[in-house]
């Protein structure tokens, strides 16, 4: 139902988690110690001055 309604984020993290690795959580968070503490952002686009921007940000 959710790819029929245009849910493609929805799709893709309930494919990541529940099919394609059953474990895919404890995988990220065994990997990546800090995934928890990780910050998130949401770039209003892909452009190279957007992106460029995000990463000044995230750099501090």
């Amino acid at each position: 139902e959710a790819a029929r309604t245009g849910q493609l984020e929805r799709v893709v993290r309930e494919l990541l988690t529940d099919h394609y690795d059953p474990v895919y959580v404890a995988s990220i968070q065994r990997n990546f110690a800090k995934f928890d503490e990780a910050r998130w952002v949401e770039p209003a686009n892909g452009d190279a001055a957007t992106l460029a921007a995000v990463a000044r940000e995230l750099l501090g």
